[in-house]
C-alpha cells in the first residue's frame, strides 16, 4: 500500500490531525490501563471493552490490524490475541448517493446500463458494502448482480494509518526485548493483506482464478465479475442465491445432519485442494462468506458458493514443501521434528532454547496423540494454535503466508466441526501428503 498522496505540506497535516485524533483517542486508555489492571475483575473488562470500540470506531486500517493480530498467536500474548479475536468489522454504510460518480464511470466505459440498484446495501464491512441491482447488457439482457462498492475515502484514511503504523514498528524496532518481532516487516506485511482488499479489481482476478480452477466441480461455485464492469471502487458480479451457512451451525437447520456432514466434506475437500493442488488459497472462509444451495433431486443434491475473495494466499516453493513436511511430520505423530522444521524455516527468531521448543512441540503432539489415541481424533487446528503460542513464548516468528495457511486451517477445521463433529483435516489430507499418489498430485500443481 503506497503512503498517502498529495503536496507534502497537505500530508503532514492530514497525518498530524490523524495522529492527534489517535492520541487523543486512546492516550486515556493507557493512563487508566494499571489502575484497571490492579483492579483487575470487572474493571479490567471493562477497559477491553472501551479499548475495542475505540479500535472500532477508528477506521479499517487499525480495525484489520487489530484483527489480523490476533491471528499471529506466535507473536503476541494469548490474551491480547484473544480480546483482538472479538472485534467487528462494523455494520458501517454510506448513502449510494456518495458512489454515484465511481458507477458512472464503470458503466460509461461499457454497453452495459444499470437498471436499478437497491439503496440499501445487503452486507457492509469496514472497507466495502454490496448492493443488489439489475443491469442490462446487449448480450445477456437484463439480469440480477451484485455490485460492490468502496466507502468513500476509505483508501486515503488507510493509507494515512498504515504510515502511522510503520513509524509505530520503526519505534518498536529499536527496543532489543521486542526486536524479534519485526514489527515494521510485520506492518509492510499487513499493508500488502489489506492493500488487496482495497482494490476490488484484484478480487475480481482472484474470484476468475478460483472459478477456474474449481470450472469441473458442481458442488463449489464462485461468482464472476461482469467485465469490463470492474473498478478499483466497484465491483459487479453475478448475484449467487443461496442460504448462509450459519444456518446450518446455529439456526433453524441445525439439526439437518446429513447435510452438515456433506457441507463439511465439500468445504474441507476443496480447501485441501486449493493448498496441495492449486496453491491459490482463500483466506477469509468464516460462514458468513459462504452460501449454500439446496437442490432435492438435483445433482448435485448440496452445493456451495465461497464469496469475497479478497483475501488470497499462495505459498512459494519453499513455503509449500515446508508446508508438507510440517504437516506430514504432524499426521505422523512426529512432534519433535514438527518443531525443529518450525525453527528452522522461521523468518526471524530468539529461541534460547532450540531443544526446549522442539520438546515441547513433541510433547503437544504425543499428548494428542495419547489423549485421542487415533489420527481420526486429532484436530489440526488446536494443535496448530497451541503451537504458535509455544512459538510466541519461545520467540519463534513463523513465515507470514506459512502462518495464514495454518490459520486458515484453524477456521476450516472450527466450522467443519460446527457441521460435523468427526470431520478431521489431518486424516483427510493424510491421503495426499503420505502417499506416493498424493505426493505427485501434490507436484505437478
Amino acid at each position: 500500500l503506497p503512503p498517502p498522496s498529495g503536496p507534502r505540506l497537505l500530508r503532514l497535516w492530514n497525518a498530524s490531525m490523524r495522529l492527534a485524533r489517535h492520541v487523543f483517542v486512546f492516550l486515556p486508555l493507557v493512563w487508566l490501563y494499571i489502575p484497571a489492571a490492579v483492579w483487575g475483575g470487572g474493571a479490567l473488562d471493562a477497559w477491553w471493552r472501551w479499548f475495542l470500540g475505540a479500535i472500532e470506531s477508528s477506521g479499517p486500517a487499525l480495525i484489520k490490524f487489530a484483527q489480523w493480530t490476533a491471528t499471529r498467536t506466535d507473536m503476541f500474548p494469548a490474551e491480547l490475541c484473544l480480546r483482538f479475536s472479538l472485534l467487528q468489522s462494523g455494520a458501517r454504510t454510506h448513502q449510494l448517493s456518495a458512489s454515484k460518480a465511481n458507477l458512472e464511470e464503470v458503466f460509461a466505459g461499457s454497453a452495459g446500463t444499470l437498471v436499478s440498484i437497491e439503496e440499501t446495501p445487503v452486507g457492509s464491512g469496514c472497507i466495502a458494502q454490496v448492493h443488489r441491482a439489475v443491469i442490462s447488457t446487449p448480450d445477456k439482457g437484463e439480469q440480477k448482480v451484485a455490485i460492490k462498492l468502496l466507502h468513500p475515502g476509505v483508501l486515503e484514511l488507510t493509507r494515512l494509518d498504515v504510515d502511522l503504523l510503520r513509524s509505530l514498528g520503526d519505534v518498536v524496532d529499536l527496543v532489543p526485548m521486542l526486536r524479534w518481532l519485526s514489527l515494521r516487516e510485520s506492518v509492510e506485511e499487513f499493508s500488502t493483506l489489506i492493500g488487496s482488499q482495497l482494490d476490488l479489481r484484484l478480487e475480481a482476478e482472484n474470484l476468475e482464478r478460483f472459478a477456474s480452477d474449481f470450472a469441473s466441480w458442481k458442488d463449489l461455485s464462485f461468482p464472476l465479475p461482469i467485465r469490463p464492469l470492474v473498478s478499483n471502487a466497484v465491483l459487479v458480479e453475478t448475484f449467487q442465491d443461496g442460504v448462509p451457512l450459519a444456518e446450518w451451525i446455529k439456526g433453524p437447520r441445525s439439526e439437518e445432519t446429513e447435510t452438515k456432514r456433506e457441507l463439511a466434506r465439500i468445504g474441507v475437500r476443496s480447501f485441501l485442494h486449493m493448498c496441495f493442488r492449486h496453491n491459490f488459497i482463500h483466506g477469509d472462509l468464516h460462514p458468513g462468506n459462504i452460501l449454500v444451495n439446496i437442490s432435492p433431486g438435483g445433482d448435485p443434491v448440496v452445493s456451495m458458493t465461497m464469496l469475497d475473495a479478497g483475501i488470497t494466499t499462495e505459498l512459494t516453493e519453499r513455503d509449500r514443501r515446508n508446508f508438507r513436511a510440517l504437516f506430514s511430520a504432524i499426521v505422523q505423530g512426529n512432534g519433535e521434528e514438527a518443531g525443529r522444521l518450525m525453527i528452522s524455516h522461521a523468518r526471524a527468531h530468539e529461541c534460547k532454547d532450540p531443544d526446549a521448543f522442539c520438546a515441547a512441540i513433541g510433547a503437544l503432539v504425543d499428548q494428542a496423540l495419547t489423549t485421542n489415541l487415533s489420527l481420526g481424533k486429532i484436530q489440526a487446528g488446536k494443535i496448530l494454535a497451541e503451537a504458535f503460542a509455544l512459538a510466541c513464548i519461545h520467540r519463534v516468528k513463523i513465515e507470514s503466508n506459512f502462518a495464514s495457511v495454518c490459520i486458515a486451517i484453524m477456521v476450516l477445521e472450527g466450522v467443519g466441526r460446527n457441521l460435523d463433529p468427526n470431520l478431521n483435516v489431518l486424516r483427510a489430507a493424510a491421503p495426499i501428503l503420505l502417499t506416493p499418489v498424493g505426493r505427485a498430485i501434490e507436484s505437478r500443481a
